[in-house]
């Protein structure tokens, strides 16, 4: 019963009102630019027998007409910029707005992955802001006003934060093990990114693999990131230096596999960046 008492003394600990709005604002910012820089109108050519919806949207019939999506994308991005502008004032739009433009996203993202591939690129802002979402609070950037109610979203959210990012670790061991590192995995991951010419250059993952020291030398230092991730929950001076970690992992990945994962970039250096600010966060 020890460690249940110290996680929920952790978890619930105080916080301070200016580094949740602060967080309401940044969540609300990535929100905008994952809503507004798809081309989500393009997916309403999606013919019906390929509508493979997620779980919450089974209950649509199909693929929303582009009038829809757009509308979508309208209303999540004005909710969004509320949330931003309500947040320097702690107003209630910064707590609504944030809830619409979340709402918006996971809508938009379901229709997405219901084309068949399930898509990563919008999961770890929607569980990291979650908390944030369920949050009541009123709070303004800037304010130093402590209280319990400022602390938990962002707590909870570094949490989800290490998980997730753990959690990618561990199903890659747990589907392939050691094998996913010591083998010809990265190898043909890299000669597939190679032909398909997705990224922004094709030197980079040429030359990892061309070497196999190389390739297992970064599929090794993806894993120990990914696995090493919760760290951030004990060793506040580690928050840092895993976000930078985070951002190379990201910027590595779209530079070999083309593979654009900012928003996971951007998330991590907001919610490291600010629980890195003070040693009771």
């Amino acid at each position: 019963m020890v460690v249940p008492r110290r996680v929920d003394g952790w978890l619930f600990a105080e916080g301070q009102a200016g580094h949740l709005a602060a967080l309401r604002a940044g969540l609300a910012g990535i929100l905008l630019l994952r809503i507004v820089t798809w081309p989500f109108v393009e997916l309403a050519r999606t013919p019906a027998s390929l509508f493979r919806p997620p779980l919450f949207l089974g209950w649509a019939p199909g693929m929303p007409p582009a009038a829809v999506l757009v509308g979508l994308q309208v209303l999540g991005a004005v909710a969004a910029v509320l949330a931003i502008a309500g947040s320097r004032y702690g107003r209630r739009p910064a707590v609504s707005g944030l809830r619409v433009a979340w709402l918006v996203l996971l809508a938009l993202g379901g229709l997405k992955t219901s084309t068949g591939k399930v898509l990563h690129n919008d999961v770890l802002v929607l569980l990291v802001a979650f908390p944030a979402v369920l949050s009541s609070a009123r709070a303004r950037t800037g304010s130093r006003v402590s209280g319990t109610a400022f602390g938990w979203p962002l707590r909870a959210g570094l949490s989800a934060l290490a998980l997730v990012y753990f959690l990618c670790g561990v199903q890659k061991l747990r589907h392939s093990g050691l094998a996913w590192v010591f083998s010809d995995n990265m190898r043909w991951i890299l000669h597939d990114a190679v032909a398909s010419e997705m990224a922004p250059t094709t030197a980079v993952a040429s030359a990892l693999m061309s070497s196999a020291a190389l390739s297992v030398a970064s599929a090794l230092g993806l894993l120990a990131i990914e696995l090493s991730f919760p760290v951030v929950l004990v060793r506040r001076g580690a928050r840092w230096p895993m976000a930078a970690a985070a951002v190379a992992l990201h910027s590595l990945t779209w530079v070999t596999l083309g593979l654009d994962y900012w928003a996971w970039s951007l998330t991590a250096v907001l919610v490291l960046g600010l629980t890195g600010l003070r040693a009771r966060c």
